[in-house]
Formats: structure tokens, C-alpha cells, sequence
């Protein structure tokens, strides 16, 4: 065979193949797009089966097919990882799910979140605080963002730290008497009594301001007057913390344990026949507190079946 013969073979060959290259191209394509369609009608199922119908079972099984047609689903998982979460409380395995979208995408804020929270769930609060922190990076900071931050450092009692997020939320929002309220709990643990009373006051003064502008009522929180009075306690104010704690009272009259500080303050008053009667009443409304506790656990707990 010459040589001009084998060219013209080797040349058909290579034309040969170059079509069937195109034509597996064109395939390939189109088995693609089959399969995107079909993963989108599986997560659709998916959605409506969790939402809707509330069938979580179906639900899981629609998400994982969606997922194992396509492997690149970023909203598939996003949604997955928070199902698996709420519905069956799965926080490890919803946390592999939110890794895997992090790894897909890198700089989808929403999977660092939602990881985080998972982490709290599992009390894995050094976690979330990592996650938190890679949350920040890519959202837009606001007040609220630092406040959230500082919560999560609160359940490290890194106190220092909630206090220096707690004034970034401040300089952000000078009307968040939440954070003020927060920042004097973390200087009241930090035994900073003085300055604590400060942020409750400024808080406290918020909150009126607020009531005046809206004309509602708001109550001044019960963390707020509760820690407010107990730095008075501390600082030997005995009088002005009791006048707090009766304020508490009045805004919130079946909170029990406030009867129990207040109880603590006449006792020191050495006014006994108050101390009886402020102690008897913490006495019956904790009973009824540990009553509706037990209840609700009673109420979480499954039916068991007959015999």
C-alpha cells in the first residue's frame, strides 16, 4: 500500500472518529440536561413533600435522588441540610450535607450559618463560633451580626469577648438596648458591678423612649431588671435592689425566682416576716414551674402501645 493510500485511510479514520466524537458530545449533552431536569423535578418533590404534605420520609428520599443525578446541586443541599436538621433534628449528618455544599461553593455565607447553628445544637460551640466568624467574612455586617457573635461567646463564657461585640453593636446602633442589656450581664459576670448598672440604666432609658415614640408599653426585660438588681445587691445597695426586684414583680408577677432574690434582700433588711412571705411564694410559683416542665416532657414523650 503506498503512502498516499495510508494517508487517505489515517485521514478517514481521523474524520471518522472526530464525527463520532461530536455525536457522543451532542449525547452527553443531552443526557446532562435530562438529568438536570429530572434532579430539578425530584428537589420540586422534595420541597413539597417536606412543606406541604409533611411526609418526611418521601421527602428525604426525593432529596437524595435530586442529589445523586446532580452532585453540583447547591440549593438541593442548602435545602437538604436544613431538612434534615428540623425535621429529624440530624445535626451531624445535616452538617456533613452543609460541609459538602462549602466545598461546592466556598463562599455560600447561608452553609456557614447554618453549619454553625448545627454545631450550637450539638453544643459544639467553638465550631459554630469558627463558622460564625466565616459567616462574617462574607455577609454584610450589621448591628444584629455582633450581636449574634456575642451570643455565641456568651456560651463559651468569654466574656471580654461578648463585651467588645456588644460595643461594636453599639457603635452600630446606639438604640439597641439589647446590647446594652447583654453587655452589663457580661460586666456583671466579670464582677464589674459599676459599669454594669450603667448599661442596664441606658437600657432601661431606651426602652422608655421607645414606649414614648410607639406609645406601647414595653416591659424592661427580666434579665435586665433581674442582673440590674443583683449588681445593686453586690454593691451592698440593699434598698435599691429591692426597689428593682419589685419592679420585676410588677412587670413580670410570676417570675419566681425574683421572689427569691427578693426574699435574699429582706433577709438582709433582717425584715423576716417578709423574707417568710417572699419565700413562700417563690416556694409555690417554682412548684408550678417544675409542674408545667414535667408536663411538657410528658407531652414530648411517645405514646407507648398497648399490650
Amino acid at each position: 500500500m503506498s503512502d498516499l493510500e495510508n494517508k487517505l485511510i489515517t485521514t478517514a479514520d481521523n474524520n471518522n472518529l472526530t464525527i463520532i466524537n461530536k455525536q457522543l458530545n451532542v449525547y452527553n449533552k443531552l443526557v446532562d440536561k435530562s438529568s438536570e431536569r429530572l434532579a430539578k423535578e425530584y428537589f420540586e418533590k422534595a420541597e413539597n413533600f417536606y412543606r406541604k404534605a409533611k411526609d418526611y420520609v418521601k421527602a428525604k428520599e426525593f432529596y437524595i435522588k435530586a442529589l445523586d443525578l446532580k452532585p453540583d446541586f447547591e440549593e438541593a443541599y442548602q435545602s437538604y441540610g436544613y431538612f434534615l436538621s428540623i425535621a429529624f433534628k440530624d445535626y451531624t449528618s445535616a452538617i456533613e450535607v452543609f460541609s459538602t455544599l462549602i466545598k461546592l461553593n466556598p463562599r455560600n455565607e447561608l452553609a456557614y450559618f447554618k453549619r454553625g447553628s448545627c454545631k450550637s445544637s450539638l453544643k459544639d460551640y467553638i465550631g459554630n463560633l469558627a463558622d460564625y466568624n466565616e459567616y462574617m467574612k462574607l455577609t454584610k455586617i450589621n448591628s444584629d451580626t455582633y450581636v449574634s457573635r456575642a451570643i455565641i461567646k456568651s456560651r463559651l463564657n468569654d466574656f471580654s469577648g461578648v463585651i467588645d461585640d456588644y460595643t461594636k453593636a453599639i457603635e452600630l446602633d446606639k438604640s439597641n438596648d439589647f446590647a446594652f442589656t447583654y453587655r452589663g450581664i457580661a460586666k456583671f459576670n466579670l464582677k464589674n458591678y459599676e459599669e454594669a448598672i450603667a448599661d442596664f440604666k441606658h437600657s432601661i432609658e431606651i426602652i422608655i423612649e421607645k414606649n414614648k415614640t410607639t406609645n406601647k408599653n414595653e416591659n424592661f426585660g427580666i434579665a435586665n431588671l433581674k442582673y440590674y438588681g443583683k449588681a445593686k445587691f453586690e454593691l451592698g445597695e440593699y434598698k435599691s435592689s429591692l426597689k428593682i426586684f419589685l419592679k420585676c414583680i410588677e412587670q413580670y408577677p410570676k417570675h419566681h425566682f425574683t421572689y427569691e432574690l427578693i426574699a435574699k434582700v429582706y433577709e438582709k433588711l433582717n425584715d423576716s416576716a417578709n423574707h417568710k412571705i417572699h419565700i413562700n411564694k417563690f416556694n409555690i410559683l417554682n412548684e408550678e414551674h417544675l409542674k408545667r416542665i414535667e408536663r411538657g416532657l410528658l407531652r414530648k414523650q411517645p405514646n407507648e402501645k398497648k399490650e
